[in-house]
């Protein structure tokens, strides 16, 4: 379904990203998901979200990106779940010399679609991809909802 989000709730261990896993490959899609190291933060999760705008956007493949409560180990993150999730785009995740490498590859996308060359034009094509290609998943444990006193933030941040 284009432009289709889903929130998966479900008892850790019920097979929540087996299902998405094998949902993505009956549709065709890529499946994504971020891999939280020791030292994750604010910089490597942007890195990991930009990974699928290209694959969405820059190569106008269809992709899913499964993120659960365990990858959120920062607030910020669902900051930029919620500017995805609702406009589409996450504002200044991209460097300016990221910003013209992505004019330069996604300008013949846009040419055969008919849109305008300009770099805002490109750019704005871009983000209509990503929204038409990426579907985010984002799963979390229903137990998680009740016992918010766990020192995750994703979890203290839905009990409010």
């Amino acid at each position: 379904m284009p432009r289709g989000n889903a929130l998966i709730v479900g008892l850790g261990g019920s097979g929540r990203q087996s299902l998405i896993r094998l949902a993505a490959h009956i549709d065709g899609c890529r499946f994504e998901t971020v891999e939280v190291t020791k030292s994750y933060g604010q910089q490597e999760f942007r890195e990991d979200l930009k990974k699928s705008l290209r694959i969405a956007g820059e190569k106008a493949t269809q992709c899913v990106l499964y993120i659960s409560d365990n990858h959120i180990v920062k607030e910020s993150f669902l900051e930029d779940i919620n500017n995805l999730l609702n406009i589409g785009e996450i504002p200044n995740i991209w460097k300016p010399e990221e910003i013209d490498e992505l004019v330069e590859s996604v300008r013949p996308l846009a040419k055969d679609a008919g849109k305008g060359l300009g770099a805002d034009d490109v750019m704005t094509y871009f983000n209509t991809l990503v929204r038409h290609h990426l579907r985010l998943l984002v799963a979390i444990i229903a137990l998680a909802v009740l016992n918010a006193s766990e020192g995750n933030p994703a979890r203290r941040h839905y009990r409010t």
